[in-house]
């Protein structure tokens, strides 16, 4: 293998690893909404929240997560 494929591979690998933690970020922001609307009775808003990305990062920017 040449150098340059050797950098392209760990180039992806580590592309790929900071994905991963993003998406696990991600996921632990939903699940604090989730748990905080849940603890304050917001049911629609969970709902809504569920099925409209838009109004679930406005929750999560009000909210601060």
């Amino acid at each position: 293998m040449q150098k340059w494929e050797e950098k392209e591979m760990e180039r992806q690998e580590a592309y790929a690893e900071g994905r991963e933690e993003g998406e696990r970020v991600g996921e632990a922001r939903i699940n604090k909404l989730i748990v905080y609307l849940l603890e304050q009775g917001r049911n629609k808003d969970l709902t809504k929240a569920a099925s409209d990305s838009e109004y679930q990062a406005k929750l999560l920017k009000e909210l601060g997560l």
